[in-house]
């Protein structure tokens, strides 16, 4: 009887340690993304502030990556506010996406196109990208104040 009372209360220990382990590996997998959204916006506004010639291609492949993260964070956020809070209010309080501050009067659009060799369809794409940054970015504030209203 000793023997089944102490194998339960073994087997409980376990589960009880595998859920918390659990848990804390979900709060650390927010947590690595928000790092990995903090370091990837840092490298986009170093390229888009430096444009260096010829990584056009590596620069729009960043943003979408930038954009596939941010993604991440707003269903992980949608899908368990309060595990996340840390996180994003990390996130939230460091502003918004810097890459996106880039102004693109025309002279930078020539320096854009020249440097990174693109056509105006090149431009194009990264107008698409950057909105897809300010939608998720935007999706975020919301989950934060509350006023989230769609799926993600």
């Amino acid at each position: 009887m000793w023997k089944v009372f102490y194998i339960t209360l073994l087997a409980l220990i376990f589960t009880k340690s595998s859920v918390v382990l659990e848990e804390e590996r979900g709060k650390a997998s927010v947590s690595e993304l928000a790092d990995k959204i903090q370091v990837l916006d840092d490298t986009l506004y170093t390229t888009i502030t430096s444009l260096p010639a010829g990584c056009g291609a590596q620069f729009l492949a960043d943003v979408r990556s930038f954009n596939e993260l941010l993604r991440q964070m707003v269903e992980m956020v949608h899908a368990d506010k309060s595990g996340t809070k840390a996180a994003l209010d990390t996130i939230i309080t460091r502003g918004h996406p810097r890459f996106l501050d880039t102004p693109f009067n025309n002279e930078e659009k020539k320096r854009i196109l020249d440097n990174f060799n693109w056509t105006l369809d090149d431009l194009d794409l990264l107008y698409a990208d950057r909105i897809t940054a300010y939608t998720y970015w935007t999706d975020l504030l919301l989950l934060k104040n509350d006023d989230f209203q769609r799926e993600p």
